[in-house]
């Protein structure tokens, strides 16, 4: 569309008649109708200087005003009722930014608002009508109304389609007024500049425009065909994936996976979903094999417990509430018998406390805070964070320590309760009001607590237990915090776990980054074989 408006899509013929001799024949054309009473007085519109032209053209087109070349068909229109909007006109596309009707006659309607020829609508106002500057005029024909809401132009002394086409790729930058809801009004809509070809190139530029769009349609749906297709192929491999009953099963359909990686997985987004599978398994108890010989959960706790209290009886930590034992109908799918069902709670050594946010500061003073960006993505990135003021000792419960875990208690209902694991240097970071510390106990993997607080079924948990008025940023409580559960394994188990994960994350980096890295060199390419197009 661009090369087609700069006058480099098809070859120029010095035969055509210059397109000044059109610009002449429709002013000409102008005084005709309004002398006849056919259209309104035409308004004037500004000396177009060589300093508005947007782009060069061929020596055999002209920079013109819009109004120069069309007739304004717009009148003083009523607003459209909504009975009549069931009316529109078949074929044309729905997402069509301005609203055109149906032909069919009505009491109310005024002959006015009817036509019956070959007219560009272009948009009047509406938020969507400039966006990107695209798509904001079309061509119509047969007999249809128009609405207040798109202008009715009439093109003159023969200028065709080619007229579209140049509204589309016209920047309108200068000519729409409003903020929330845009508009072009006819004043400004008159002096738009317009590049005009001869009559003989404009019908060649369309004929070729067609041609291509046709060949771009089929491409698209060839691609669209074979893109659905992949993305079947892909869901039904993640499917059996996560269906598997067994290691053994988790194994043969990753090997599966694995094999075709590179027809299932094309863009950087289709990573997302192989990572949730792979926590969904890992805290299902399929990723690993179990060990029947393994100590029991049981005593694992009770040990966790013991200590707890030991820490609570030295006042080291303040005491908790009880939390009840997690119930059957709890539990939001089955595990391996050797694991159990807890809480957060019972896997805690302290906590969870929240943070505080002190007022920040533009200068370096040794104490950073961090920003719930810091550990929205699921992992600590400690580039984000804030200098404030606060007169903290060595001891401060404030100071993070490495295997703190971190849980977001407010944020948008995507990202609350996120948990991250603390890995950055003792006493140089706090968290704040927004954030909870917990500190699991060290006979515990956090490794494996986290993953399943960031698992799909906890993601879900915490967002339907949030509060708040606002939608953009809801809460969690402590005791929200602490009753949800998890689901736990022996502990020789959890290491496992934790280790398969991280080997399968890591691969799944690595794809993640050469498909970001195979994007980037497409759009490169297409952005170079583009740009030679234009030389």
């Amino acid at each position: 569309m661009e090369l087609a408006v700069r006058g480099q899509l098809v070859p120029q013929d010095p035969r055509n008649e210059p397109a000044s001799a059109m610009l002449r024949a429709a002013r000409e054309e102008q005084r005709r109708l309004y002398s006849a009473g056919e259209i309104k007085k035409p308004m004037n519109v500004r000396a177009l200087a060589s300093t508005d032209a947007p782009h060069a053209i061929p020596t055999t087109w002209e920079w013109v005003r819009l109004g120069d070349i069309v007739a304004v068909l717009d009148f003083i229109r009523q607003p459209v009722k909504k009975a009549d909007r069931e009316a529109r006109i078949a074929g044309k596309p729905k997402s069509a930014l301005f609203p055109y009707y149906g032909a069919t006659q009505r009491a109310g309607w005024i002959d006015d608002y009817l036509f019956d020829e070959e007219l560009v609508l272009l948009g009047e106002d509406g938020a969507p009508f400039f966006k990107n500057g695209k798509h904001v005029a079309y061509v119509v024909s047969g007999r249809f109304w128009v609405n207040n809401h798109a202008h009715a132009l009439r093109m003159l002394a023969g200028v065709n389609r080619f007229l579209c086409h140049a509204l589309n790729q016209c920047n309108y930058d200068g000519f729409v007024s409003g903020t929330t809801r845009l508009k072009l009004t006819q004043r400004k809509m008159v002096d738009l500049p317009i590049p005009l070809p001869p009559l003989g190139e404009q019908q060649r530029i369309v004929a070729k425009v067609d041609e291509l769009m046709a060949l771009i349609d089929r491409l698209e749906a060839a691609r669209d065909s074979r893109e659905a297709t992949r993305v079947a192929l892909r869901d039904a491999a993640l499917a059996a994936l996560r269906d598997a009953d067994s290691a053994e099963e988790v194994e043969a359909a990753w090997q599966r996976i694995a094999e075709r990686m590179d027809d299932l997985f094309t863009d950087p987004a289709d990573v997302e979903p192989l990572r949730q599978t792979v926590l969904q398994l890992a805290v299902r108890g399929r990723l690993v094999r179990q060990d029947a010989e393994e100590e029991a959960t049981i005593d694992l706790l009770r040990r966790v417990a013991a200590d707890k209290a030991q820490l609570v009886a030295e006042k080291k930590v303040r005491k908790s509430k009880p939390l009840p034992p997690v119930a059957k109908e709890e539990a939001p799918f089955e595990v391996p018998r050797s694991w159990s069902w807890i809480r957060l709670g019972h896997c805690l050594a302290d906590g969870p406390t929240n943070g505080w946010s002190p007022r920040s500061v533009d200068h370096d003073t040794g104490v950073r805070t961090l920003k719930l960006s810091a550990t929205t993505r699921g992992h600590f990135d400690g580039r984000h964070f804030k200098f404030v003021e606060a007169d903290l000792d060595d001891n401060s419960p404030l100071w993070l320590r490495p295997r703190d875990l971190l849980i977001q208690r407010s944020n948008t209902p995507q990202y609350v309760g996120i948990a991250a694991i603390f890995d950055g240097p003792e006493r140089t970071f706090i968290y704040p009001d927004l954030m909870m510390r917990c500190r699991v106990s060290e006979r515990l993997s956090v490794e494996f607590v986290h993953l399943a607080l960031i698992a799909p079924y906890n993601r879900s948990w915490f967002s339907d237990k949030a509060s708040g008025t606002s939608q953009s940023m809801v809460k969690v409580n402590q005791q929200t915090v602490r009753s949800t559960i998890i689901p736990f394994p022996p502990l020789a188990e959890q290491h496992r776990i934790v280790a398969k994960v991280e080997k399968l994350m890591g691969l799944l980096d690595r794809l993640e980054g050469k498909l970001t890295s195979l994007k980037t060199v497409h759009g490169e390419y297409a952005a170079a074989a583009i740009g030679s197009l234009d030389t």
